[in-house]
């Protein structure tokens, strides 16, 4: 078990007190500035500390070569924790945030180790001291969502954290618990094959309130005990208080604290046989009962097998999104909505939505009308439908007789040049008579007019207030003038335009059959 921070641990001797301003110079041909210090760990000393030139604030932490934490340390920092490899993971898993701090740089000087890492401005045990009350469960859930994804990549590489509590996790703002860091790596160790065997020089290893079952059994440090010792934390954030919290003293002699260290682990393996019952006693919030309860059966696996993280952290956040989801219905303050925002209608609806008008004209468009009124993407695919279709002279007939039938219904307030217009729509059977022909295109109140050939009027203008002005052509002087009189005049040996696809594009092109 590691000694209490600004403790030396026996057979360990802290290194000189390094003044300020003095430089070391990493691995990497930097030179580092040692500023003040401001903390001392069970084996060195922390100092603030700057690149020469810059202005990023940076720790360093200093230990006599004799000692073998820092090492341990430094030696996780190298393997599996340099920026590159972090930045590689987080685009793998997606993650706007990993809680763990790379290294900046490392070395060996004048006898002693350093190593060099970010600086964090808060520490989460310090919050909980200064707080009366324990954290929030939305707070809690946003710690353990960034130590649990820290622990998936550690754990991809073949390592074990084992030292998780509030002293080792970091944050750059005072409620930034959402983006959390894991720090410390001092008891990590590269987990092999484990055999699950008690040994009795092993036992109790780790930092005594929160340290797994498996290290007080003496089987070492497991990936299960990392996610056991998360559960414990849990507990004393959500509660501020442990169970098995009165029974050990840190200032007793080694032998009282080897007979609490036995009390301590009796009273987690107790816990975990009867975690359904006994949660509840100690944790009296059902949401945040479920959230220890379900760390410690993600820890409830075989010795060699690795947490499932994601399972863990889908969990937690369900967990959060009811409770948000129950908070929300109990509300009475802030009533929903009853107007939901409504998007803009197809633009095949513009008919359904024009505003209805008196006058009986406005009852009836023609098609002419209605194609002005569709957007551009419409008619395109309107007029890409009709070329698709070649007319056939049955359908064309079908289509002729419609026609008829839609005419005979018009108000007879209409005028000529719309129904003469609508005529031009109309379309002939090859092979009829010109005479045939003639009178089977035109409406029953023209067939009393005159032969001659006739081209089909502008459309006339819009009801609508913003629909486009048609451009009309200019005419030549061959072209046949447009009809001024309720009678028509059709030649005998001509007859009217044949509607083609074409036709129907360019309204004026004068297409005759001969």
């Amino acid at each position: 078990m590691p000694p209490k921070k600004g403790k030396t641990a026996a057979g360990h001797v802290k290194c000189d007190k390094i003044p300020e301003g003095t430089i070391f110079k990493g691995s990497h041909k930097r030179e580092f500035v040692v500023g003040k210090e401001f903390a001392q760990g069970g084996f060195g000393r922390i100092c603030d500390a700057k690149l020469v030139g810059k202005s990023e604030k940076l720790i360093i932490k200093l230990e006599p070569s004799g000692n073998g934490p820092l090492f341990t340390e430094m030696h996780v920092f190298q393997r599996i924790l340099r920026a590159e490899l972090l930045e590689a993971f987080k685009r793998k898993q997606k993650l706007t945030h990993l809680g763990l701090p790379h290294l900046v740089d490392s070395g060996m000087q004048d006898d002693i180790r350093f190593l060099i890492m970010p600086k964090y401005t808060h520490c989460l045990d310090h919050i909980l001291k200064e707080s009366r009350s324990a954290l929030k469960l939305d707070n809690v859930i946003e710690v353990l969502v960034c130590v649990c994804n820290a622990l998936k990549y550690i754990h991809e590489n073949d390592y074990v954290h084992a030292d998780i509590k509030a002293a080792n996790i970091m944050m750059n703002k005072k409620n930034g618990f959402n983006e959390a860091y894991l720090i410390d790596f001092g008891l990590a160790r590269k987990v092999g094959t484990v055999v699950e065997k008690e040994d009795k020089k092993k036992a109790h290893d780790g930092t005594a309130l929160f340290t797994s079952t498996d290290a007080h059994r003496g089987c070492g440090f497991t990936f299960r005990g990392d996610v056991e010792i998360l559960g414990h934390n849990a507990i004393f954030w959500l509660t501020k208080t442990l169970p098995w919290q009165d029974i050990f003293n840190e200032d007793a002699t080694i032998k009282m604290k080897n007979e609490q260290l036995g009390e301590v682990r009796a009273a987690k393996e107790d816990l975990l046989s009867n975690l359904s019952t006994k949660i509840k006693k100690y944790v009296s919030d059902s949401s945040a009962a479920s959230v220890v309860q379900l760390l410690y059966k993600a820890s409830q696996i075989e010795i060699n097998i690795k947490p499932d993280f994601d399972g863990v952290i889908k969990s937690l956040s369900n967990v959060n999104k009811g409770k948000k989801r129950i908070a929300e219905s109990d509300s009475d303050d802030v009533p929903q909505s009853s107007t939901a925002r409504r998007g803009r209608k197809p633009a095949a609806a513009a008919e359904e939505i024009a505003p209805s008008s008196s006058r009986s004209t406005r009852k009836k468009k023609s098609e002419s009308d209605v194609e002005e009124l569709d957007p551009p993407v419409i008619r395109k695919a309107k007029i890409a439908a009709k070329k698709e279709e070649e007319p056939t002279p049955l359908a064309t007939k079908s289509r002729r007789g419609k026609q008829n039938a839609a005419d005979s219904e018009l108000p007879s307030s209409c005028s000529i040049k719309s129904r003469a217009r609508q005529t031009s729509e109309n379309e002939i059977i090859p092979g009829l008579s010109t005479k045939r022909a003639g009178r089977a295109a035109m409406p029953s109140y023209q067939e009393e007019s005159d032969e001659e050939d006739f081209e089909p009027l502008p459309p006339q203008k819009s009801n609508r207030r913003n629909a486009p002005t048609p451009k009309i052509p200019a005419r030549s002087k061959t072209e046949a003038t447009p009809m001024t009189s309720t009678r028509s005049r059709i030649q005998p040996h001509e007859a009217l335009p044949i509607s083609t696809p074409s036709s129907r594009k360019y309204p004026y092109v004068n297409t005759t059959h001969r």
